[in-house]
């Protein structure tokens, strides 16, 4: 079963009797009820082993470097009274040899072996396998074969446990209760987690613009795989076997019971369990969310909630950041369901844990590239009903508010360059829409246009990537060679080839390559689905962390993101941004306006965001052209904004127009015979807090704290040498003497110099 199915999953062609979906969730049905008995007794979670060694073997055929062996002794080999009962429950398992395999390839494999070492009665020693002695290692994987136990059974005396009736039938020992376990995890890995996997791919194909002639197929296939594992009491029964696995789990990791604090250093036996059984017990919750799903309930998935409670967002306790992206979604979901949100909202942890997870989640989506967009869209959603609570929030301020960490100032700083990407792409879509329609190119394909309060995750992908298939297809032609576009690309562009084929243009190439009109608002009204939440969130984060988000250089890029696009929106130009029937794609100007200036006035009594202001207008746009929009924005005859936020308004520009004097004394006193080295080496404006990277010899290169800090969140290396550089790093080589001593004699030379420029 295992041997076929590891293959289908890798291939989809293995050609078996027992290579069939129907079959893969049949055994596993089969497994789960077997293992369900284990996972529901009390204490089970303590004597199910944990502690994974990497084998050091990696010549065997099958045996890649990832393979983990298993041993029930502490990291330091002792035994203690509080673990004698422990190890004698599993002195009879690692007496034996056997293999339960996670991962659907060989070169990114996990495995869960039990080894003894056969020269010696005792359990291996674990530090004996990390230190790799060649005989201990090589011996423990590859010379000792499974045992054989003696037949015991017969028809006047039966069989009084499993292990005697696989004795009985021939079968070599191998641990039944540990190794069934195991084994229906996997069960579960290959048959249930790969068909909702199947389903989600499916839907996301169904979503694509071009799809439609493709879509009654997906929607049957849909159809057939949620049916084979939503089927009966099964499927009730699967999850109550994960929510044991998830309190095992919980058991393994250390997780405090009150608070679910995790340990401040994770676990080794933590650190070496397979990725697999984590992901796969976290997945499941999508399971249970189905809407033809009524058998589960709230009190099934306790754990499981526990478990997503504890690790949204926590790539040092859980890598897989493409199952973190799942989080958001899952919880939505949950909080729209009747029957779950109550476990959801009444858990334990909940009111500790969902706001600091959420922010975790949002950062652990940086680097990952194909759900990045998707997934901070749906934690944008989520964070702006938690941010709302204080009662939420609270718990989270001690941990947001420690520079040490600098989680705030990274979310605040990721939260605004969405903020800033989404509003960009909308005023770049409306001027290619205004452009098309001067070109009479305004078509609206009704059939195609979702509902303008829909998001769709496909849009804006789709966009980018016709524009990135554009220029791969330039080069092609150029180079002869039409064999390098994908098959996706053909699908996406296929109905526009045919029709274009049927006009018998003689540019046909050149109108497939043409985003349409359609296309165009369907990615602003995504663009525009994106920034509303977003700014949301970045609204009530200023009010909840308002000295927070308003640390180091985030306050200017704050600044710079609100004086652009205000400038744009309502400036002199304004009017190359007007398109025909902007409801259609979900574009209210006045309502962006508002919520751009709302966050403005939002931070008026701060003089930190008002120096940043000025210091905006002269960098991203003009003094006269800022003026000019927030002079429009109060003007009481166009009413752009509602009367409260035209007064607050009005406070800030006299705010700012009372400071701009201080700002043109400073800008002659930093006039051209001002020393070189006074300036910051990254952004050429008068040092204030100077700090000296790290360069080769006795060089020092000084620039602003806060400048290198902002810069180091998106990059951890020194942007002259490229050498890797974190923040303690920076703080530590500013502690050496001879580096403090040049730092401060700096600033006393600084101080001098506009002492007497003032003079």
């Amino acid at each position: 079963f295992f041997a076929a199915n590891a293959g289908f999953t890798r291939q989809n062609k293995e050609k078996s009797e027992l290579c069939s979906e129907t079959a893969m969730i049949t055994l596993a049905n089969v497994l789960v009820e077997l293992a369900l008995p284990i996972v529901t007794a009390n204490g089970f979670e303590r004597s199910i082993p944990t502690e994974y060694y990497a084998d050091l073997n990696s010549n065997a055929i099958d045996t890649p470097a990832s393979l983990k062996t298993l041993a029930a002794f502490p990291s330091d080999g002792t035994i203690t009274e509080a673990n004698e009962q422990q190890l004698a429950t599993l002195k009879t398992m690692l007496n034996t040899r056997s293999v339960v395999q996670f991962g659907l390839n060989r070169t990114d494999v996990e495995r869960v072996c039990h080894f003894r070492n056969p020269k010696e009665t005792t359990l291996v020693n674990p530090s004996e396998v990390i230190a790799g002695s060649p005989t201990t290692a090589g011996e423990t994987n590859e010379a000792f074969p499974l045992p054989e136990v003696d037949a015991k059974g017969s028809a006047e005396a039966p069989p009084k446990t499993l292990a005697e009736a696989l004795g009985a039938q021939g079968v070599n020992h191998f641990a039944p209760r540990v190794h069934i376990f195991y084994m229906a995890l996997r069960a579960i890995s290959i048959s249930l987690t790969t068909n909702l996997s199947n389903i989600q791919n499916l839907k996301q194909h169904m979503s694509h613009p071009n799809s439609a002639r493709h879509r009654g197929e997906y929607q049957a296939m849909v159809s057939y795989q949620t049916a084979l594992i939503t089927e009966g009491t099964s499927v009730r029964k699967t999850i109550q076997f994960l929510n044991g696995a998830a309190k095992w789990l919980l058991y393994v990791v250390g997780a405090d019971r009150d608070t679910g604090k995790l340990p401040s250093t994770v676990p080794l036996a933590w650190k070496l369990l397979p990725q697999q059984i984590i992901d796969e017990i976290l997945t499941a919750l999508t399971l249970v969310l189905m809407p033809n799903v009524t058998t589960v309930l709230p009190s099934d998935i306790d754990d499981i909630i526990s478990l997503l409670l504890i690790l949204m967002g926590n790539l040092e306790y859980f890598p897989k950041a493409h199952t973190h992206a799942l989080f958001p979604t899952i919880i939505i979901e949950m909080l729209n369901s009747p029957t779950f949100r109550k476990a959801l909202t009444n858990h334990r942890w909940y009111q500790s844990n969902i706001v600091l997870g959420c922010i975790r989640t949002y950062i652990a989506m940086e680097k990952c590239y194909s759900e990045k967009v998707t997934c901070r869209y749906y934690l944008s959603v989520c964070l702006k009903k938690f941010l709302e609570e204080d009662a939420l929030c609270l718990p989270a301020r001690g941990e947001l508010l420690d520079t040490s960490t600098r989680m705030l100032e990274r979310f605040a700083h990721m939260v605004t360059t969405e903020a800033n990407s989404a509003i960009d792409e909308v005023l770049n879509v409306l001027g290619k829409m205004r452009k098309l329609e001067e070109e009479g190119k305004d078509v609206v394909d009704r059939n195609t246009v979702g509902n303008a309060g829909t998001f769709n995750a496909g849009a804006n992908a789709n966009n980018r990537r016709r524009r990135n298939n554009n220029n791969n297809r330039d080069n092609n032609n150029e180079s002869g060679d039409s064999s390098a576009n994908e098959e996706e690309e053909e699908d996406d562009n296929a109905n526009d080839t045919n029709a274009n084929n049927n006009r018998g243009g003689a540019n046909s190439n050149e109108n497939v390559r043409e985003i349409s009109y359609t296309q165009q608002g369907e990615g602003l009204k995504n663009s525009l689905l994106i920034f509303g939440q977003t700014i949301e969130v970045f609204k009530l984060l200023g009010r909840q962390f308002r000295q927070g988000v308003l640390q180091d250089m985030v306050a200017q890029q704050i600044s710079n993101m609100l004086v652009q696009n205000i400038s744009k929106l309502a400036g002199k130009n304004s009017a190359e941004l007007k398109v025909k029937d902007p409801e259609t794609w979900g574009f209210k100007p006045r309502d962006t306006l508002e919520a751009l200036v709302e966050c403005f006035v939002n931070f008026r009594n701060e003089k930190v965001f008002i120096t940043c202001v000025l210091e905006s207008m002269h960098s991203v746009t003009t003094p006269e052209a800022f003026n000019y929009a927030l002079a429009n924005i109060v003007n009481p005859s166009r009413r752009l904004v509602i009367s409260p936020l035209a007064n607050q308004l009005n406070e800030m520009i006299q705010t700012i127009a009372s400071n701009t004097g201080n700002r043109d004394q400073e800008e002659l006193i930093w006039d051209d015979e001002a020393p070189e080295n006074f300036f910051c080496a990254l952004m050429a404006t008068p040092l204030k807090d100077p700090v000296a990277l790290p360069m080769h010899g006795d060089e020092l290169l000084f620039v602003e704290r806060g400048v290198i800090r902002h810069r180091l969140l998106e990059n951890e290396e020194n942007p002259f040498s490229r050498q890797p550089l974190t923040v303690q790093q920076l703080e530590e080589h500013n502690e050496l003497p001879e580096v403090k001593a040049a730092v401060q004699k700096l600033m006393s030379d600084i101080a001098a110099y506009v002492k007497e420029k003032k003079a």
